[in-house]
């Protein structure tokens, strides 16, 4: 900041500072800009939110055992649609929910406060840029302190990042959906989640998995946002009108999606603790080793970025029968639905697989063509040998080549292609 300073210019100015989170960081940054009287203009949490015709809030009531067959379902139902921010309380439960979407074929990549910087800040590149539909994130660390680890514990973790908070901070762009997997601590914390949709001009929908123990939590978030309005800025939070008047239940049915709820009660059990800490010191380890090596190579080669996913796959078992949907498992209501989704994805598919196909064309005839030109000729007189030809069977181009070279030398031959010969003799012709 010193540096930045040097390039003010030494007249009077005036300095606008524009923060997430107004804390004595702040301030210790504001004081070494400028010095003298700061005007501070902080907006309340409630306004943080935009209007109700651009941001629409529900709420469904699911315990612990439902979350997850409701979550599969709207997914592979196609209930939920583009970019989605999915909210847990932990890292442990943003990797549970990553290895249960893995074994139905979701992509999904967790944005985990112990990788390093470069690969978190390229994960949202990334996800802004449409490469991931599904990021599963935490706000676990919002209040800036990272308490430290056992020294003598068996499972010592790696350290987290102090300043990391996905909830705020981070510019996340064209973000359709916010899923609240596990509802929010806080009403605070609520409202900067939510907040990472339904930005400038855009629509957007929050969705929050509630639970019976949860339902004070969600009076607190209804009075606060209830603030805006004067005519509701007493209710009490035993009132249910709070939360009738901001949040509007979502018409979800679990009894008729019970296949979804069997499938995930089988993938659930196999997802273990154990599983789940493997699964996290993979990636942990994986991504340490790729920005260690390849952080000098990006910065000479930034087009190969593109090419660095980060939503591998941790399971090594994915049950392929579980990426279908059968007919008898779709609700009646959505058959249709499902029909017309389904046949997008078949047309895109198709679309794709005509392109791979002529870009794999295009690039064969370039690469035959280059070949052409630097292939050394073949002495076909040792073709004779028994072991030569047995080499040269087992090498498809030089195969390849031989029959060009039996193709050329046919075509010497022929007394048609054979200019300034006679036909038949082989003479000159006069």
């Amino acid at each position: 900041m010193q540096e930045l300073k040097n390039f003010l210019p030494k007249k009077p100015i005036q300095v606008i500072l524009m923060s997430a989170t107004l804390d004595e960081t702040t301030n210790s940054l504001r004081r070494s800009l400028k010095s003298g009287e700061w005007v501070r203009v902080e907006l309340p949490e409630e306004n943080f939110l935009p209007s109700e015709s651009q941001l629409t809030q529900y709420i469904i009531s699911a315990e612990e055992s439902s979350k997850y067959a409701i979550l599969i379902s709207m997914i592979q139902l196609k209930l939920i649609r583009g970019r989605t921010l999915i909210f847990a309380n932990s890292i442990d439960r943003c990797y549970k929910l990553k290895l249960f979407l893995e074994e139905f074929g979701v992509k999904s990549v967790v944005l985990n406060s112990e990788l390093p910087v470069a690969t978190r800040c390229h994960t949202v590149q990334q996800f802004n840029k449409g490469l991931y539909d599904y990021l599963l994130a935490t706000d676990e660390n919002e209040s800036g302190t990272v308490p430290d680890p056992p020294k003598n514990s068996k499972f010592a973790r790696p350290k987290k990042d102090a300043e990391y908070g996905v909830s705020r901070g981070i510019d996340f762009k064209l973000v359709s959906n916010v899923l609240n997997f596990d509802f929010p601590l806080t009403a605070k914390r609520y409202v900067h989640r939510v907040g990472r949709t339904a930005r400038a001009d855009q629509m957007g929908t929050a969705l929050s998995f509630v639970n019976s123990s949860e339902e004070s939590r969600l009076s607190e978030v209804a009075n606060l946002l209830c603030q805006k309005d004067p005519s509701t800025s007493q209710v009490s939070q035993k009132d249910n009108s709070a939360v009738e008047s901001i949040f509007r239940p979502y018409q979800f049915r679990l009894s008729e999606v019970d296949g979804f709820r069997y499938r995930a009660a089988d993938v659930i059990g196999k997802i273990t603790r154990k599983r789940i800490r493997e699964a996290r010191l993979k990636e942990i380890k994986v991504e340490l080793l790729n920005s260690a090596r390849l952080k000098g190579y990006f910065e000479d080669h930034s087009a190969d970025l593109v090419a660095l996913r980060h939503d591998k796959p941790l399971s090594t078992t994915p049950q392929a029968h579980l990426k279908d949907v059968p007919g008898y498992m779709v609700p009646p209501s959505l058959q249709a639905l499902m029909q017309r989704s389904n046949q997008r994805v078949r047309d895109r598919q198709r679309y794709r697989l005509s392109n791979r196909a002529k870009e794999k064309q295009q690039f064969r005839r370039k690469e035959a063509s280059t070949s052409r030109e630097t292939e050394k000729p073949i002495k076909l007189s040792r073709l004779r040998s028994h072991k030569t030809k047995m080499a040269i069977a087992r090498n498809p181009d030089k195969v390849a080549q031989i029959k060009r070279q039996l193709a050329r030398r046919k075509k010497a031959a022929n007394p048609l292609f054979s200019f300034g010969k006679t036909k038949g003799k082989g003479k000159k012709s006069k």
